[in-house]
């Protein structure tokens, strides 16, 4: 697939979430994911990647964890009110009162 130009003048080799999970990671990684391998693991997480989203209130954070189910990728997101790597007592309220996850499923091309 060709590489195309966002209207924010980003360039990605990736419109939408691919198929395959080296291509699920180029896509997080061309948005400014990092990897965050160190992050709590669910049985079946694959991987996780992190941005962080600096506000008035603090810095937060968008997480997507990847799970392999079968045939399909499933991409679980959701965004800390705190960053635990910047306040790790704040993010404590994220684990007590948890947000709320999206999740979407991808078929494996792999």
């Amino acid at each position: 697939m060709g590489r195309r130009t966002k209207p924010t003048g980003r360039t990605y080799s990736h419109s939408e979430i691919p198929g395959t999970l080296g291509g699920i990671r180029d896509y997080y990684l061309e948005r400014g994911y990092a990897e965050n391998p160190l992050e709590g693991t669910e049985p079946g997480q694959i991987a996780s990647y992190a941005l962080p989203i600096p506000g008035e209130t603090g810095q937060s954070r968008r997480h997507i964890r990847i799970f392999q189910n079968g045939t399909h990728y499933v991409i679980d997101s959701h965004i800390d009110k705190y960053d635990p790597e910047q306040n790790q007592l704040g993010h404590l309220n994220d684990v007590v009162n948890p947000p709320r996850h999206r999740t979407i499923r991808v078929k494996r091309m792999d």
